[in-house]
């Protein structure tokens, strides 16, 4: 449900930054109250040079359903004078007549009336949009901003600026409008009126929303309502309590609302919208009460047929599709043998929006048409319409051309793969063919990681950066190591906070693609693999878990023909023999199982055993039951609350051995991914390891014992890593060759960044990091500076920029496996950030770690590998001696392995650094001395007859 109508509103006709305020307070007062087109006309011949009185055909027009006759009677007006360009722009306005528009705007720009051509070009550019003219559309508004600047009107340049962010907000560019309206709220109209303030709150609403900012977008919405109440303005008051109370069941706790204050929002918002005159607010409200479940079928559906007449005739189109969406769902509810109706309801907004191009509105039309489908059958068109929904989703995520946009675009939409998938496994839909169960399998893996495989996938992953970004970047640094210090004064970090802010916007811009891509541009299906190809690659001990975990919404959010129709939670189990889909039927209440379980593993009294036994039952029992005695590696693609599972320390009893004696585990974000590093060649280097330890920290740091996640509020405040050393050197010391030690000041950003890191099998970081799940990209290792021009904190958008193509990478620092989780994506972590890079595999703790335990961990990890075991084999080894010592699972659970399970970086064991190169040259060009040597020594032998004896034995 999107169901949010924002700021489009302003997209219609706006009287211009002048007319904020009328001149004659009659004329305002007049125009308030002119309720027939009759009033209009009696107000021209008053007014015959007042813009706001051609406004007043038009809005009454639409108001009416008179927007034809309010056409004609402008008609009559320019035939009487066709200097009136004025109410020709109007009636080309009304009829989208582009000629009809430009030839107006020509008649202002010929009289030198710079006002009007600033205002015409920025409704004939509304015009264009709705045209699906983009680009024209564009050219008009930076035209207009030209005209503008020229004028130097601080007015008009607010206004047409407010504008480019509305509108970049409708082409869905949701980074580029967001940096546009927090320009905008900073500064770019200083001192401007509050009518400014409130447009840019609305947009920045707007933008938070389209970011999957739900939290963020309601605050704004918050404050844009005590600004328009206290501006009087009560047509947007109802307007923004009805966005609110859409916006309510999808905020975060604790700002959740309950289904009685939805209730209450949306009858005051009618009756404010009553209250101020406009059908259009009255239809928005309407709608928004539509969409409250609990009102029930029959009140839903009378308030969405009260609000459609309005709608139509003023072509609103997002509340248009909900409203159509709306009766399609509470018609089959109310009259199941009409499907007919529900159908045509759901067909017209499906045409309504893709006319229009409005992206958002033709998924939900499409999710909805499925939903019917499936209700109704027959099944194949079923399956035909959910592909079909699926399809615009991954063209809408296409057009974003960021990565964290992406991610938070495309997890708005990830229930409906779940749902499909689920659809087509169930029995209880029709027969279940290996067909249907090799598409759900697909479809689930559609909705993985998509933004990182897209990534990895790139040929052009890592072409340099660009000036711009890197001219940020450096801004973003040099704020970072003011900020970095606990003594800053309280408002200085403040003002540091508030630029840093600003800066994380622009960098967000800077990466912006320009280009977009058609409808239907879809490229999720050719990603994901077909469970054959998987089972190939899978060897005869190794199983792939594929957890599909659905995202059930509370009771009273379920409207009724959907109500249950979840499509349930599954787990896709595959050997090389044999792929099923197991069902999980008691996953309701996981995620608090998940935080209990967290909860007692850290008491580290063993008190966890129960729970852990508990969540075995929920999710490994249903698999691993029917699996082969032979099966000892399991590869697990979690999903949703499973991310921050430490399945190794799960148990099939509360008296038994964890999961991981009895199995090698590995985590991955994708079937694919994993799929791609089984068919990646390997890449050798010349030196085993490059580890970096302790790193110095700045000297306001020392002695601090504090760990702080928001460290830019608090200033650094991280102590001494003294077993990171011992760890470090030990490392290098197990896997000895060319590798390469780097402790204290040694150990920092400058170095890393410049090393390369081609040449290391391993990287090995044993260091402090932060986690920053507010700002998952400020998240760091923290490391020394090494340069005037570094802040000491290697973040995610830097990490993702190293060249680790092939590599593993050892995480020796706390939390590296946690952050952010974006649905869909998964968990915007460190870890994540080196697969970004190219890694091969991360091996990352959940948790913090104690330095003491942490050190050792990690050095009996290495002298695992030392000895030729695969990265999996050495993780399992290491945790089975920890549980032999009688560790508590706090000390070894956290550990995580995340990639290629099945690499094994030195094959021959210990020192075993791959013979390349030069290396190769040198141990050939000595097996050919020894040749000729002992060919030399033969022929000596058997020229001169001298009897050959055995050689004494050498001395010791």
């Amino acid at each position: 449900m999107r169901g949010i109508i924002l700021i489009l509103v302003c997209l219609a006709v706006v009287p211009g930054a002048k007319a904020a305020t009328v001149a004659a307070e009659s004329l305002a007062a007049e125009l308030e109250e002119a309720r027939r087109l009759e009033d209009c006309q009696r107000l021209f011949s008053r007014y015959p040079q007042k813009r706001e009185v051609y406004q007043c055909f038009f809005a009454v027009g639409r108001n009416e359903n008179q927007l034809a006759e309010a056409a004609r009677m402008l008609g009559d007006i320019v035939a009487a004078d066709q200097e009136n360009h004025t109410a020709r722009f109007y009636a080309g306005f009304i009829k989208r007549d582009a000629p009809a528009l430009q030839q107006a705007i020509d008649g202002f720009v010929a009289k030198g009336d710079w006002d009007s051509e600033v205002w015409g070009r920025m409704q004939y550019s509304t015009v264009l949009h709705k045209l699906g003219r983009a680009e024209d559309s564009r050219a008009q508004l930076d035209w207009a901003l030209r005209v503008a600047q020229k004028a130097a009107n601080p007015d008009w340049i607010c206004t047409v600026r407010i504008r480019m962010g509305q509108r970049a907000y409708l082409e869905e560019d949701y980074a580029k409008a967001l940096l546009r309206f927090r320009r905008l709220e900073q500064g770019d109209c200083p001192g401007r009126q509050q009518g400014f303030l409130a447009k840019t709150l609305s947009g920045l609403s707007a933008s938070a929303y389209g970011l999957g900012k739900i939290n963020q977008s309601l605050a704004y919405f918050r404050r844009e309502l005590k600004l328009v109440r206290s501006l009087g303005r009560i047509g947007r008051e109802a307007e923004i309590l009805a966005n609110i109370a859409t916006l309510a069941p999808m905020v975060r706790p604790p700002l959740r609302f309950s289904q009685a204050e939805r209730i209450q929002l949306g009858r005051e918002s009618l009756a404010v919208a009553e209250r101020a005159g406009d059908k259009r607010y009255v239809a928005n409200a309407h709608v928004l009460l539509g969409t409250i479940p609990s009102l029930g079928a029959a009140e839903r559906f009378r308030h969405f047929s009260i609000a459609m007449p309005i709608l139509r005739r003023a072509d609103y189109g997002l509340s248009v599709v909900e409203a159509l969406i709306g009766m399609a769902e509470t018609s089959l509810e109310l009259h199941p043998e009409k499907q007919d109706a529900a159908f045509a309801y759901v067909n017209e907004a499906i045409d309504f929006a893709r006319a229009r191009n409005e992206w958002e509105s033709v998924i939900m039309a499409w999710e909805m048409r499925a939903q019917l489908r499936w209700l109704t059958g027959p099944r194949d068109q079923a399956v035909a319409d959910s592909l079909s929904a699926l399809a615009a989703v991954e063209s809408f995520r296409n057009q974003q051309n960021v990565e964290m946009v992406q991610a938070r675009v495309f997890g708005r939409f990830i229930q409906m793969y779940r749902t499909a998938s689920g659809y087509l496994l169930d029995p209880a839909r029709g027969r279940v063919s290996a067909e249907d169960r090799d598409l759900a399998f697909r479809i689930s893996e559609r909705m993985r990681a998509s933004v990182l495989l897209d990534l990895l996938r790139s040929p052009d992953r890592k072409q340099g950066v660009l000036p711009e970004w890197a001219a940020i970047q450096q801004r973003v640094a040099e704020v970072q190591k003011r900020l970095l210090n606990p003594k800053l004064a309280a408002q200085a970090r403040k003002e540091a906070l508030a630029e840093l802010d600003a800066l994380d916007v622009e960098l967000l811009a800077a990466n912006y693609g320009s280009g977009s891509r058609a409808f239907g541009d879809a490229t999720g299906s050719a990603s994901a693999p077909h469970l054959a190809e998987l089972q190939q690659s899978l060897a005869s001990d190794q199983a792939l878990l594929a957890f599909q975990i659905e995202k059930v919404p509370d009771q009273t959010e379920q409207s009724s023909p959907r109500k249950n129709q979840w499509g349930g939670s599954w787990v896709f189990v595959l050997t090389r023999a044999e792929a099923r889909a197991v069902p999980l039927t008691d996953c309701i209440d996981l995620e608090p199982s998940i935080r209990i379980f967290l909860g007692l593993i850290k008491r580290r009294d063993g008190s966890q055993r129960q729970a852990g036994a508990l969540l075995y039952r929920k999710l490994m029992a249903p698999a691993l039951t029917a699996l082969p005695a032979a099966i000892r590696r399991l590869v697990i693609v979690p999903d949703h609350p499973l991310f921050g599972l430490p399945f190794s320390a799960l148990l099939s009893r509360p008296d038994a051995r964890p999961l991981t004696a009895r199995y090698v585990l590995s985590l991955v974000p994708s079937a694919a991914l994993w799929l791609q590093w089984q068919k990646s060649s390997r890449i050798d280097a010349r030196a085993p390891v490059l580890a970096l330890a302790d790193p110095a920290l700045p000297n306001f740091a020392k002695n601090a014992a504090h760990r702080s996640a928001s460290l830019f509020r608090h200033g650094l405040q991280l102590g001494r890593l003294p077993h990171a050393r011992e760890e470090a050197r030990l490392m290098v010391k197990q896997l000895g060759g060319q590798s390469l030690l780097r402790l204290g000041a040694e150990a920092n950003e400058r170095f890393l960044k410049e090393v390369r890191l081609r040449d290391f099998s391993i990287l090995h970081l044993a260091a402090h990091a932060v986690v920053d799940e507010q700002h998952p990209h400020r998240s760091a290792v923290v490391m020394s500076p090494g340069s005037d021009r570094e802040d000491g904190l290697l973040q995610l958008p830097e990490i993702a920029r190293l060249d680790l193509a092939g590599k593993v990478v050892i995480l020796s620092t706390c939390s590296s496996a946690a952050g952010a989780q974006v649905e869909g994506e998964g968990v915007m972590s460190l870890a994540r950030a080196f697969f970004s890079a190219g890694a091969r595999a991360v091996v990352a703790n959940l948790w913090p770690l104690r330095d003491d335990e942490a050190a050792d961990l990690v050095s009996q990890f290495g002298a695992q590998l030392a000895r030729g075991a695969s990265l999996g084999e050495a993780l399992q080894a290491t945790k089975i001696y920890w549980i032999e010592k009688g560790a508590p699972a706090d000390a070894w659970a956290g550990l995580q392995l995340q990639g290629d399970i099945d690499f094994v970086p030195f094959p021959a064991g210990t020192h075993s650094t791959p013979v390349t190169g030069l290396m190769l040259y040198f141990v050939l060009a000595a097996l050919l001395l020894v040749a000729a040597a002992w060919w030399r020594h033969s022929l000596a032998l058997a020229t001169n007859d001298i009897r050959t004896v055995p050689p004494s034995p050498p001395a010791v």
